[in-house]
């Protein structure tokens, strides 16, 4: 398994959402390359927002999408976040693994 944090420098929800990402795999005991991508400026494929979360190359957070380089925002049970609390990125995890 694959998972692409795409962001741009000074997002300040990209270090936390790349803590999750690592936290919730090493949890899970999956084998996963985690594979920070800073985008700069340029469109990258599959970039909706800094940050996004890209699990073998799917997002797994379609609502959530912006076509801007701009910060994202993600609704969480706790309200509008930065980044995908860990039961969200779990669920996307798992549901990949699942397909």
């Amino acid at each position: 398994m694959k998972i692409e944090l795409l962001y741009f420098g000074g997002c300040p929800g990209a270090p936390e959402a790349l803590d999750a990402i690592k936290r919730v795999v090493a949890e899970a005991e999956l084998e996963a390359d985690v594979v920070p991508i800073d985008v700069g400026d340029a469109a990258h494929p599959g970039f909706s927002g800094s940050p996004t979360v890209l699990v073998d190359g799917e997002d797994p957070f379609p609502a959530t999408r912006t076509d801007a380089i701009s910060c994202r925002l993600y609704e969480t049970p706790d309200g509008p976040r930065s980044f995908p609390n860990d039961a969200m990125l779990r669920t996307a995890i798992v549901n990949r693994i699942g397909a």
